[in-house]
């Protein structure tokens, strides 16, 4: 796996250094998830993105983990059990003009996270205590769309983007490009 992500940073890193666009954004979509995206497109249109995504949970660890809890010690004081996702997403597609379109192709590690009342267990305040555990990813897939708004003459931009993915849902992106 490491020799794959090396090949890819150096094979994009070679396209970059002859890039005539680099992209910055940041989006967000139908299902919560705040995500970051960083794209360059090269001489010939032809253009990368990576994305990194994730939902913003309530939190995963309160201020009393001690570690010592397990998912199913204290199971008749589970308040709830809920999951997010962190998404992490590879785009190639090709700008005509003023647009770019292109594809998405991704997995997403789903944590799952149980809250417990530790009042019952512990004798202390009722705070929640939180437990993760990451056991499941899944594939993503979807499309991208930006649009390159000059500002000036100075070959900056502000890009809008939309896409839409199968983990995601719908999603808006605003950035810059220079």
């Amino acid at each position: 796996m490491k020799k794959i992500l090396l090949f890819i940073s150096l094979t994009l890193f070679g396209i970059t250094s002859f890039s005539q666009i680099y992209d910055i954004g940041l989006g967000y979509t139908s299902s919560s998830i705040l995500y970051g995206d960083l794209g360059y497109i090269a001489a010939n249109n032809f253009g990368f993105y990576l994305e990194l995504g994730t939902e913003v949970p309530e939190g995963v660890k309160s201020q009393n983990d001690n570690g010592n809890v397990n998912w199913e010690e204290i199971p008749e004081d589970q308040i709830s059990t809920d999951f997010y996702y962190t998404v992490y997403n590879f785009a190639a597609g090709y700008k005509l003009n003023s647009f770019f379109l292109g594809g998405i192709l991704g997995f997403a590690p789903k944590t799952t996270y149980q809250s417990y009342n530790e009042n019952i267990q512990f004798g202390n305040d009722g705070t929640l205590y939180k437990t993760a555990s990451t056991n499941e990813a899944k594939f993503n897939a979807g499309i991208k769309a930006k649009y390159f708004y000059p500002l000036g003459g100075n070959n900056v931009f502000v890009s809008l983007g939309l896409k839409a993915t199968i983990i995601e849902g719908l999603g808006v992106a605003l950035g810059v490009s220079f």
